[in-house]
């Protein structure tokens, strides 16, 4: 801010600018959060506007603003780039911190900026090798940030759901149809469940790349788990939207284990529920039974009594991730 002080001293109370541009890069650091540079650095230009006499309800513009896959945090992986990025403008977005984001940068650099930071800020690649696998390929941030606008675009209304100090991060977005959005997720490692009283049958969700499915509740309730580096936009025509206990109810989240460990999972669902759920696994096998373990990734299970308990085996090597995913149907075989 020591130039932009600088600039409105010269100007000594006259007005030479139409709109302030900043460029908020954050480091590497994720875009939310307390102290987060996308609102403090124009929070702390509006004070000096406010200081120098000047009106601080001008339009702000981030006119240069990203993250590049070669920072330390994001470290090549492009799957936390693109959703750090689309998170940067929902945050934006959220705090009413810029009218106008221009993203840095739209095509990655060519090979003399490869090895750096530098050369990693595009959302397409380099059509100059050896930058690029395949010439103006799209990086999944160009799939995301497109995905994003697509929802987005014709909003009437983009609110917070969640204070800066949580691990979770939740928009409500009422478009002008007047059709709702939920853009909901998990800032940090842990995961994070979501539970919603929404008062309609079902809803549209989409990952952060745009793969939809239809989810029906009951009786108008649905939970939700996002996990790190993912975006789960909700879509329908809500009555309401409320947070309430959760529909199906799961013994452990996120825990660690030896490799060669036996565990388990138990799943709770309500009363009078009949349907099943879709097991499938990474860095893990399915037991059937003592006497018959399996060496299978996938498997139906039965979960119409009130409790049912899943049980697996870590496979890998140390520091793998394992995952366990859940698709829950009821008999009619709505999911």
């Amino acid at each position: 801010t020591d130039a932009i002080r600088n600039y409105l001293k010269a100007m000594d109370g006259e007005k030479c600018y139409d709109v302030v541009s900043l460029h908020p890069y954050g480091d590497g650091r994720k875009p939310e959060g307390s102290g987060s540079i996308l609102k403090k650095y124009p929070d702390d230009v509006k004070k000096l506007l406010v200081e120098y006499k000047q009106d601080p309800d001008v339009p702000f513009y981030f006119s240069e603003v990203g993250y590049s896959d070669r920072f330390s945090t994001i470290n090549d992986d492009r799957t936390k780039q693109a959703a750090w990025t689309t998170r940067m403008f929902a945050y934006t977005a959220g705090k009413k911190s810029a009218d106008v984001i221009f993203n840095y940068n739209y095509l990655e650099y060519p090979n003399m900026y490869y090895q750096s930071s530098e050369g990693g800020y595009g959302i397409i690649q380099s059509d100059k090798e050896p930058a690029a696998e395949v010439p103006y390929l799209a990086k999944t941030s160009y799939v995301a940030l497109a995905y994003y606008n697509n929802i987005v675009a014709d909003n009437k209304s983009f609110e917070e759901m969640y204070p800066d100090d949580t691990d979770k991060f939740g928009y409500r977005i009422k478009m002008r149809d007047g059709s709702d959005v939920l853009m909901i997720g998990a800032e940090n490692e842990d995961t994070q469940q979501f539970n919603f009283d929404l008062g309609c049958d079902s809803v549209t969700v989409g990952d952060m790349y745009g793969n939809e499915r239809t989810v029906y509740g009951i009786d108008g309730k649905y939970s939700f788990t996002g996990a790190e580096d993912e975006i789960m936009y909700v879509r329908g025509n809500f009555k309401k939207v409320e947070e309430c206990d959760s529909v199906f109810t799961l013994s452990k989240y996120d825990f660690s284990v030896p490799v060669g460990y036996n565990f388990n999972i138990d799943i709770g669902v309500p009363n009078g529920f009949k349907g099943t759920t879709d097991v499938l696994v990474q860095n893990a096998d399915i037991i059937a039974d003592d006497n018959n373990p399996s060496k299978t990734n996938a498997a139906k299970a039965d979960i119409s009594k009130e409790s049912t308990r899943l049980r697996f085996r870590s496979v890998g090597e140390l520091k793998d991730k394992a995952y366990v995913k859940l698709d829950i149907y009821d008999n009619d075989g709505k999911f």
